[in-house]
């Protein structure tokens, strides 16, 4: 588009959005960034209900820094939390095709003294604890912001969240060192959610609150590190939110239930398979396990910021030592196991099995694929005692000196066992 960067209209399809989603071109706008996503949303404000509907989603170029808030000057941290953007924040003259400041430091920052300047959201595609996105992208959405200014928004809220605040990733993320603030802002998060309202934001006791109305006139102000005025929350609201944390409580219930699950069975695992490694019975797959190299490291990172270690597994505590090591190519690890590859002793590394004597087909009613016994064993009991491992892994081959059914009398041959390779899926970084 021709004209001055900062005038430049919003484009054609993006209207065409706001027509069909019932939103006026100058109607308030809400923003919020999502780190882990690499994600930037605007929303707008409906004629009808007045309540806030997702109007586009961009994706961001670059952020630097790993996931948690920015603390000091200097540390390339992105913020977090609940901003306010003015139009005395807009910054159409930017040496980064346009800007606008997230308003760091906020009251909530400043309560923790907390230090920072010129944290931007700007085009440019280049991040020093910023949030860089094309300079198209931020055309528009500058834009945006703009049409909303003129049609009467004073500022408008800007959340940014280190990842999306699902019941999943809080309980992923459970024992990182930042969790008790990514906690308290995530009350935020679950209010816009619920209400599709901007949250009304205050700062007392060195925490956030939303949507608490003072209940007492005379004591009716937020100071950021005194105690918070007698106040609550709409019972509409709070409803909502019980409702919300009931559905919430039932997704971690059962994210443990299949990591007890999944516990029992790398311990069975680590029992039966030689060379498997004892630090795969705690139920996470160690890194070393999973990258051989530096390329398989960053391949697995969010393209936006490849310092966030903290989203490799193993490191919901925090970019550990040793990931930080694997990631400058200090650490080789064993390889990875590719999606349909067999998984057997000699791909953990184990030495290899003796030759086989002899292998019979199991029973179509039986749950393990094959068996096979090792020449000289004793002859089975008609009536084989049931594997543990049947319920868990139905398709895994177990040999006979490790468990399994005994298989019929073998033909003379050289001694040995062999197993049946059963495909798993491949052990990749979750998101």
């Amino acid at each position: 588009m021709s004209g001055p960067k900062h005038l430049r209209p919003v484009t054609p399809q993006t209207i065409a959005l706001m027509n069909e989603r019932d939103m006026d071109k100058r109607a308030p706008i809400l923003m919020r960034i999502f780190k882990a996503e690499a994600r930037l949303e605007v929303w707008k404000q409906q004629r009808a209900t007045g309540q806030f509907a997702l109007l586009r989603t961009y994706e961001i170029c670059r952020w630097s820094g790993d996931l948690g808030p920015k603390i000091r000057e200097g540390d390339r941290q992105a913020p977090e939390g609940f901003y306010t953007v003015t139009p005395a924040l807009m910054n159409p003259n930017s040496s980064f095709h346009l800007a606008f400041n997230t308003g760091f430091p906020n009251a909530f920052d400043r309560a923790h003294n907390r230090t920072g300047s010129h944290l931007m959201v700007h085009g440019d595609c280049s991040s020093r604890g910023c949030f860089a996105m094309t300079d198209q992208q931020v055309e528009e959405i500058f834009a945006l912001a703009r049409d909303a200014f003129e049609g009467g928004q004073r500022g408008f809220q800007l959340q940014i969240m280190p990842f999306e605040m699902t019941a999943r990733n809080m309980h992923r993320f459970r024992y990182n060192p930042n969790i008790a603030f990514w906690r308290n802002i995530k009350e935020g998060a679950d209010h816009f959610e619920v209400t599709r309202r901007e949250p009304q934001v205050n700062v007392c006791e060195r925490r956030y609150t939303f949507n608490r109305v003072p209940t007492d006139p005379s004591n009716a102000t937020f100071s950021p590190t005194e105690a918070c005025p007698p106040s609550a929350v709409p019972p509409a609201i709070v409803a909502a939110l019980e409702t919300k944390q009931q559905a919430e409580a039932r997704q971690v219930a059962e994210l443990i239930q299949r990591e007890q699950d999944q516990r029992r069975t790398s311990q069975m695992m680590a029992g039966l398979l030689p060379g498997s490694r004892p630090e795969a019975s705690a139920g996470q797959v160690p890194a070393h396990n999973v990258f051989v190299t530096r390329q398989n490291i960053l391949a697995s990172l969010p393209p936006a910021s490849p310092e966030a270690l903290s989203l490799l597994p193993g490191a919901e505590a925090g970019p550990t030592p040793e990931l930080r090591r694997i990631a400058r190519g200090e650490m080789i690890g064993t390889p990875m196991i590719a999606a349909g590859q067999p998984v057997s002793p000699a791909s953990l590394g184990a030495p290899a099995s003796p030759p086989v004597v002899a292998a019979a087909p199991a029973p179509a009613n039986t749950p393990v694929a094959a068996v096979q016994q090792v020449a000289g064993a004793a002859p089975a009991p008609s009536e084989p005692a049931p594997n543990p491992l049947a319920a868990l892994l139905p398709r895994i081959e177990i040999p006979a000196f490790l468990g399994g059914p005994a298989a019929a009398t073998p033909e003379p041959a050289q001694p040995s066992v062999a197993t049946t390779s059963i495909p798993l899926p491949p052990l990749r970084p979750t998101r």
